[in-house]
């Protein structure tokens, strides 16, 4: 299968790339596997996603309100992890970076465990994230030379003040931004992801004070463990082999 690489990325992926190069670099993961949980979690400034916990998946990062009260802590509220740019992926780097270091199993599972440390969430997760790193993988290396390698480092969440002067440049050159830049590991035999370039949408709009307004509803069981509050969904149907594998 072929790869579809985009000649040009649009103007709003190429904001994507800088905002994860930029959150990988200073919490040192691989930018690859920031960018394959945001195509992941798809999600969009402003948008609340219920889950069955009474939880919230906030803004582009889909961060889960349950982490709010160790974000308190730094002064950092709702407001501040569903607004535009790039703060929401600094935030995911951030706790990226803490599964990295902290975590048990193998580089993928603890990336997955962004969305769920329950196995089979995990694994279902994993079998998302993956290509879809994959797919970046090689956009990336079409771009530049490849860059040093990673080790995970964990830090103190980012602060929305720390963030506000990024610049975006007019023409997005990858191969002036190689030294920020590493790659998580792609599994041999992987089939990358397509990338999907679509129009811009409409940014969905804020939850309300009052909580009584319609809201995406997500249907999946969730744990009561916080770490596991991530939204469960999934149309990605595993072997038991495979899942059995994953919980080695």
């Amino acid at each position: 299968m072929g790869f579809d690489l985009p000649p040009v990325l649009p103007p709003s992926q190429q904001e994507v790339v800088i905002c994860a190069i930029s959150a990988a670099d200073q919490y040192k993961v691989p930018v690859t596997a920031l960018l394959a949980v945001a195509d992941t979690e798809g999600g969009k400034p402003g948008l609340w996603v219920k889950n069955t916990n009474g939880t919230y998946d906030v803004g582009t990062m889909q961060f889960n309100t349950s982490y709010l009260k160790e974000l308190a802590k730094h002064g950092i509220t709702t407001k501040d992890v569903e607004k535009s740019g790039c703060y929401p992926y600094y935030l995911a780097a951030w706790r990226i970076s803490g599964h990295l270091n902290n975590d048990k199993g193998d580089f993928w599972r603890k990336v997955a465990n962004y969305h769920s440390k329950t196995p089979d969430k995990n694994a279902i997760y994993q079998a998302k994230l993956i290509p879809a790193a994959a797919k970046w993988d090689k956009w990336f290396k079409a771009n530049m030379v490849i860059p040093k390698q990673v080790s995970a480092s964990s830090s103190t969440p980012p602060l929305p003040e720390q963030i506000v002067d990024i610049k975006y440049p007019e023409v997005l050159d990858i191969s002036s931004l190689a030294s920020k830049i590493a790659f998580a590991p792609i599994p041999e035999g992987t089939i990358p992801d397509k990338f999907r370039v679509s129009k811009v949408t409409k940014q969905a709009k804020p939850i309300p004070d009052n909580k009584e307004q319609p809201i995406a509803q997500n249907t999946q069981s969730t744990e009561a463990n916080p770490i596991s509050a991530m939204k469960a969904s999934s149309s990605i149907q595993l072997s038991d082999d495979f899942i059995k594998l994953s919980k080695n």
